[in-house]
């Protein structure tokens, strides 16, 4: 079974939205979970950022987190930011060896 977040919201601008989401996610025991933005047009980096730090988490609690119907310009800064957190994580554990 298939747990399905539509996300109503046109503009997602802060952090607290993403953890609404989260909120909302983990509310069910289903194995399977998808976040459906199709009426999103505009994501700001910090709810970006939080969502993909919630995505994480929420990946180990489910067998398949899904995003669906995410515009081909958020998705591509979806990439930038998950780059970009990859390179400030790739500099911390630098910095601490």
């Amino acid at each position: 079974m298939e747990k399905i977040v539509k996300i109503n919201k046109k503009l997602l601008t802060f952090r607290d939205q993403a953890q609404a989401l989260a909120k909302t996610a983990r509310a069910t025991n289903l194995s399977n979970l998808t976040f459906d933005f199709t009426n999103v047009e505009f994501i700001s980096r910090s709810f970006m950022d939080e969502f993909l730090n919630i995505q994480e988490t929420l990946s180990e609690k489910y067998k398949n987190v899904k995003i669906e119907s995410l515009k081909p310009e958020l998705r591509q800064f979806m990439a930038q930011v998950q780059k970009s957190k990859a390179k400030i994580r790739a500099q911390v554990a630098a910095a601490l060896k």
